[in-house]
């Protein structure tokens, strides 16, 4: 098949050899109003972003919708190319093979054909990126700044530099709702001052900072988010929290090189979702409150009891928590943690040990401990290495209805792959069988392929 860099980047009539004319008695699909097979196509989309990994291509794929449909007949072509909502989502991987009319080609012929609508545009140029493809995204940025919704740039710090996004500069963005900025490295050049290019963005709702980029590093309009995706040290943390009223989502690292000088309890009313990512735990958390929280997430270790007293206390001002999950083996994981969290719906542990495990599953027997997380509906397990059986005496407690608590619904342990783990005995089969009788729907096995 031609490569998409040169036939479909043009709007005009691709070469090569066609197929012949198609019967529609044969293919009913081709009698269908032209405005139905348009909705068609586009909910042939991804639904969600593709992500721009090392290996991908440079630029859209010709197998992959909307590119594909250009390729089967000239009335599809035709419908494809008149189609604007199909040509709304670009996603590039710049190397060293694409060249300047290339790129620049290839974006303005596709937002060309999506018209007015919203626009959300990916780029990514790590590593082998030439320098003028900086300047022709910098152009693409600053003709569409009206029409982009959603930006995602992961470069490296020269090539934004070389973009002049990096200056005083403040474009006009009025719909832009979501902004990703990703910087693998940025070297030490002194103070530099902060980015206001994307300051003028009243519609900003959802922003995310990764590897090296930082919060610092830009002016954004922070009073309105409502999600915001960070690494930051925590004092800058608090300072962001504080900005940002009607945050309702926090994902972040707090720096453990930099740790919190703060004084004060910051108390904010609005956030109900915290992800804590790498870093310190309790570089920032020994200074927060946060009434309105319902969903805490862990991808990190807690192994000094100063921290794990520290998070205890957090956990205790937190009292609307619904849900609680880890995505890392935590040292200090007890049972006793789960005291402080008394309204838990849903828990999901990553890789917890065999003691803690038995342990957790003794707390959640209902006939000896009524009280223990009377609200629990969801009890999930992830990446263990042992078998289901100190569970099911829990599990039985916990099927049918109490009058000091919720059913639990849902039940998983996976095990990790590659691993070697004993079948399950005849008796635990049994039992579980028994559970979903009940209406507990329950997993043990391997993780199931995505």
């Amino acid at each position: 098949m031609p490569s998409a860099s040169v036939e479909v980047f043009s709007g005009d009539e691709m070469t090569g050899t066609w197929p012949q004319p198609m019967d529609s008695s044969v293919y009913p699909v081709l009698t269908l109003p032209t405005e139905i097979t348009s909705e068609i196509f586009v909910w042939c989309l991804p639904p969600t972003l593709p992500e721009l990994d090392s290996e991908s291509k440079n630029g859209p794929q010709s197998a992959l919708p909307p590119l594909l449909f250009l390729w089967v007949c000239r009335e599809w072509r035709a419908i494809a190319l008149s189609t604007p909502r199909l040509w709304t989502y670009l996603h590039l991987n710049l190397g060293e093979e694409m060249l300047e009319s290339e790129v620049e080609t290839l974006i303005n012929d596709w937002f060309c054909r999506a018209g007015s609508c919203p626009l959300t545009f990916s780029v990514r140029g790590w590593h082998r990126m030439h320098a003028y493809a900086a300047e022709v995204i910098s152009i693409a940025v600053r003709r569409y700044a009206p029409q982009l919704q959603s930006v995602c740039l992961q470069l490296e710090s020269t090539h934004f530099r070389r973009m002049g996004l990096g200056g005083s500069e403040s474009l006009k963005f009025p719909i832009l709702e979501n902004l990703a900025i990703s910087l693998p490295f940025v070297p030490d050049t002194g103070e530099v001052a902060p980015s206001k290019i994307f300051l003028d963005a009243p519609r900003l709702r959802q922003v995310s900072f990764t590897y090296r980029a930082a919060p610092g590093m830009f002016l954004l309009p922070y009073d309105q988010l409502f999600k915001l995706t960070c690494q930051a040290p925590g004092d800058e943390c608090l300072a962001l929290i504080l900005e940002a009223p009607f945050l309702q989502e926090l994902t972040c690292s707090a720096d453990a090189d930099s740790p919190s000088s703060s004084t004060v309890t910051v108390t904010h009313h609005r956030l109900h979702t915290l992800r804590l990512i790498g870093g310190s735990a309790t570089d920032f958390l020994g200074h927060l409150c946060l009434p309105a929280l319902e969903t805490l997430h862990l991808s990190l270790d807690i192994f000094s009891f100063p921290e794990k007293r520290i998070l205890l206390a957090f956990l205790q001002r937190s009292p609307s928590l619904r849900r609680f999950s880890t995505g890392y083996p935590i040292t200090l994981l007890s049972v006793d943690w789960f005291t402080a969290m008394p309204n838990l719906t849903e828990i999901e542990l990553c890789r917890p040990s065999r003691p803690f495990f038995r342990g957790l599953c003794a707390k959640l027997d209902r006939a000896e401990h009524r009280d223990f997380l009377p609200h629990l509906r969801s009890l999930s397990f992830v990446d263990v290495r042992f078998g289901v059986r100190p569970a099911i005496k829990a599990l039985r407690s916990r099927c049918t209805p109490s009058d000091n608590g919720s059913v639990l619904e849902s039940f998983r342990l996976t095990w990790p792959r590659g691993v070697t783990v004993d079948p399950l005995s005849e008796s635990v089969i049994i039992a579980l069988r028994e559970l979903v009788e009940h209406e507990m729907s329950i997993y043990v096995g391997f993780p199931l392929e995505e």
